[in-house]
Protein backbone atom coordinates (compact mmCIF):
# COMPACT_ATOMS: atom_id res chain seq x y z
CA UNK A 1 0.00 0.00 0.00
CA UNK A 2 1.07 4.29 -0.40
CA UNK A 3 2.68 5.35 -2.99
CA UNK A 4 5.97 4.23 -4.38
CA UNK A 5 9.55 6.02 -3.55
CA UNK A 6 11.58 4.62 -6.71
CA UNK A 7 15.34 5.14 -7.02
CA UNK A 8 16.63 4.83 -10.48
CA UNK A 9 20.36 4.20 -11.28
CA UNK A 10 21.56 4.96 -14.65
CA UNK A 11 24.86 6.95 -15.03
CA UNK A 12 23.84 8.57 -18.26
CA UNK A 13 22.49 11.73 -16.65
CA UNK A 14 20.13 12.38 -19.80
CA UNK A 15 18.83 9.07 -19.81
CA UNK A 16 18.14 9.37 -16.11
CA UNK A 17 16.44 12.40 -16.28
CA UNK A 18 13.91 11.62 -19.42
CA UNK A 19 13.39 8.26 -17.79
CA UNK A 20 12.53 9.76 -14.63
CA UNK A 21 10.43 12.72 -16.14
CA UNK A 22 8.67 10.37 -18.73
CA UNK A 23 7.43 8.05 -15.48
CA UNK A 24 6.13 11.02 -13.14
CA UNK A 25 4.46 12.02 -16.29
CA UNK A 26 2.91 8.62 -17.05
CA UNK A 27 1.97 8.36 -12.91
CA UNK A 28 0.47 11.83 -12.97
CA UNK A 29 -2.13 10.97 -15.93
CA UNK A 30 -3.43 8.12 -13.91
CA UNK A 31 -5.06 10.96 -11.68
CA UNK A 32 -6.28 9.59 -8.33
CA UNK A 33 -5.20 5.93 -9.01
CA UNK A 34 -1.40 7.51 -9.55
CA UNK A 35 1.13 5.34 -7.90
CA UNK A 36 4.47 7.12 -7.20
CA UNK A 37 5.64 9.33 -4.76
CA UNK A 38 8.70 10.53 -6.11
CA UNK A 39 11.74 9.50 -7.79
CA UNK A 40 15.75 10.17 -7.20
CA UNK A 41 18.55 9.31 -9.90
CA UNK A 42 21.62 8.40 -9.14
CA UNK A 43 24.94 7.02 -10.75
CA UNK A 44 26.46 4.71 -9.41
CA UNK A 45 26.97 1.85 -6.89
CA UNK A 46 28.21 2.89 -3.73
CA UNK A 47 25.40 5.92 -3.29
CA UNK A 48 22.83 3.81 -5.09
CA UNK A 49 23.81 0.66 -2.08
CA UNK A 50 23.77 3.41 0.85
CA UNK A 51 20.03 4.99 -0.62
CA UNK A 52 18.72 1.72 -1.30
CA UNK A 53 16.77 0.86 1.81
CA UNK A 54 14.72 4.51 1.36
CA UNK A 55 12.93 3.29 -1.47
CA UNK A 56 10.35 0.64 -2.64
CA UNK A 57 11.31 0.17 -6.02
CA UNK A 58 14.40 0.02 -8.13
CA UNK A 59 15.18 1.06 -11.79
CA UNK A 60 18.71 -0.68 -12.70
CA UNK A 61 20.70 0.47 -15.89
CA UNK A 62 23.10 -2.98 -16.07
CA UNK A 63 26.37 -1.23 -16.50
CA UNK A 64 27.14 2.29 -14.27
CA UNK A 65 30.14 3.38 -12.13
CA UNK A 66 31.46 1.92 -9.21
CA UNK A 67 31.39 4.95 -6.77
CA UNK A 68 31.18 8.55 -7.37
CA UNK A 69 34.28 9.51 -7.52
CA UNK A 70 35.17 6.17 -10.08
CA UNK A 71 35.79 5.99 -13.41
CA UNK A 72 35.37 1.85 -13.34
CA UNK A 73 32.53 1.11 -14.85
CA UNK A 74 30.67 -2.49 -14.00
CA UNK A 75 27.86 -4.60 -14.24
CA UNK A 76 26.72 -3.52 -10.85
CA UNK A 77 23.43 -4.89 -11.58
CA UNK A 78 23.74 -8.07 -10.04
CA UNK A 79 25.02 -6.54 -6.85
CA UNK A 80 21.58 -4.04 -6.64
CA UNK A 81 19.55 -6.72 -7.34
CA UNK A 82 20.68 -8.69 -4.23
CA UNK A 83 20.43 -5.87 -2.13
CA UNK A 84 17.40 -4.97 -3.67
CA UNK A 85 16.19 -9.03 -2.80
CA UNK A 86 17.22 -8.70 0.83
CA UNK A 87 15.44 -5.41 1.57
CA UNK A 88 12.46 -6.52 -0.43
CA UNK A 89 12.64 -3.78 -2.64
CA UNK A 90 10.86 -4.38 -6.28
CA UNK A 91 14.16 -4.51 -8.78
CA UNK A 92 13.85 -4.15 -12.76
CA UNK A 93 16.62 -4.35 -14.69
CA UNK A 94 16.60 -1.85 -17.51
CA UNK A 95 19.29 -2.85 -20.22
CA UNK A 96 20.50 -3.17 -23.78
CA UNK A 97 22.44 -5.69 -22.67
CA UNK A 98 21.22 -8.93 -24.25
CA UNK A 99 23.17 -11.15 -21.45
CA UNK A 100 22.24 -9.35 -18.51
CA UNK A 101 18.50 -9.14 -19.66
CA UNK A 102 18.84 -12.82 -20.08
CA UNK A 103 20.83 -13.62 -16.39
CA UNK A 104 18.10 -11.60 -14.77
CA UNK A 105 15.20 -13.44 -16.67
CA UNK A 106 16.87 -16.97 -15.75
CA UNK A 107 16.96 -15.80 -12.12
CA UNK A 108 13.21 -14.59 -12.18
CA UNK A 109 13.87 -10.79 -12.51
CA UNK A 110 11.86 -8.47 -14.39
CA UNK A 111 13.32 -6.84 -17.15
CA UNK A 112 12.93 -4.19 -19.55
CA UNK A 113 14.42 -4.38 -22.70
CA UNK A 114 16.41 -0.92 -23.31
CA UNK A 115 15.56 1.48 -25.06
CA UNK A 116 12.02 1.51 -24.42
CA UNK A 117 8.65 3.69 -24.20
CA UNK A 118 7.71 4.21 -20.85
CA UNK A 119 4.82 2.05 -20.57
CA UNK A 120 6.66 -1.07 -20.46
CA UNK A 121 8.83 0.05 -17.80
CA UNK A 122 5.96 1.85 -15.46
CA UNK A 123 4.10 -1.57 -16.31
CA UNK A 124 7.56 -3.81 -14.48
CA UNK A 125 7.63 -1.34 -11.62
CA UNK A 126 4.24 -1.12 -10.39
CA UNK A 127 2.43 -3.96 -11.36
CA UNK A 128 1.82 -7.14 -8.72
CA UNK A 129 4.50 -10.14 -9.39
CA UNK A 130 1.62 -12.89 -10.60
CA UNK A 131 0.58 -10.76 -13.62
CA UNK A 132 4.58 -10.45 -14.73
CA UNK A 133 5.25 -14.42 -14.41
CA UNK A 134 1.88 -15.17 -17.02
CA UNK A 135 3.70 -12.73 -19.66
Amino acid sequence: GGLMKLLIIEDHQDIAWLTRELLLQADRGLGPIAQIELIETVADLQTAVEKLPCFDAVLCDGEFLLGPDSTTILDNWSVVAQHACQLGIRFVLYSGHARYCDEARTVGLRVVEKPSPVGPIYHALTSPHSLLRAA
